[in-house]
């Protein structure tokens, strides 16, 4: 729920939805043309006006393409998991990142994914807390990006150096 809740998850699904719209497209355009190619082949077969050996090369024409049309369904969700992974990837990553963050500083042991616990106390579930922290680090990545494209250098001031402590005596 917490990388299909973040707004970099909700673009991600976004961007996956167009493009699992453009390669569906594309395979029922095949499908169109191998239902249409085997339709066509059944109505030579029952007029009974062409050759066995037509017949046979044309149903061999057909088989291969229905191992295309198979080839390319499995590309097709090969691809699209590929694309999600790579997407999911960086928020995944930094969903982690808060995540650890987060525990360190409540001091909390343990952190387990909502599905590995069938019963916990709604008020221990943090992945509210978690989103909501990387909206934010995500919003202030956006504005401090803008603010380096417009020429505003507030971010770039540091602090002067900490001054070295003596060592302790003895």
């Amino acid at each position: 729920r917490a990388v299909a809740d973040t707004e970099d998850g909700l673009r991600m699904k976004s961007k996956l939805q167009e493009l699992y719209d453009v390669r569906q497209a594309e395979y029922e355009t095949k499908e169109k043309a191998y239902g249409s190619a085997k339709a066509e082949l059944e109505k030579l077969a029952r007029d009974g006006k062409t050759s066995q050996a037509e017949l046979r090369k044309k149903y061999g024409a057909l088989e291969k393409k229905a191992v295309e049309l198979q080839q390319a369904g499995a590309s097709f969700r090969r691809e699209m998991q590929k694309t999600e992974n790579q997407m999911m990837f960086p928020i995944l990553k930094k969903l982690n990142l808060l995540v650890r963050r987060l525990a360190a500083k409540e001091a909390y042991d343990v952190v387990l994914n909502r599905e590995a616990v069938p019963y916990f106390r709604t008020d221990l579930d943090i992945t509210d807390r978690i989103i909501s922290m990387y909206n934010t680090s995500t919003a202030e990545g956006d504005s401090k990006k803008k603010d380096d494209k417009n020429g505003d250098k507030k971010g770039d001031k540091k602090a002067p150096p900490a001054k070295p402590k003596a060592p302790a005596r003895k």
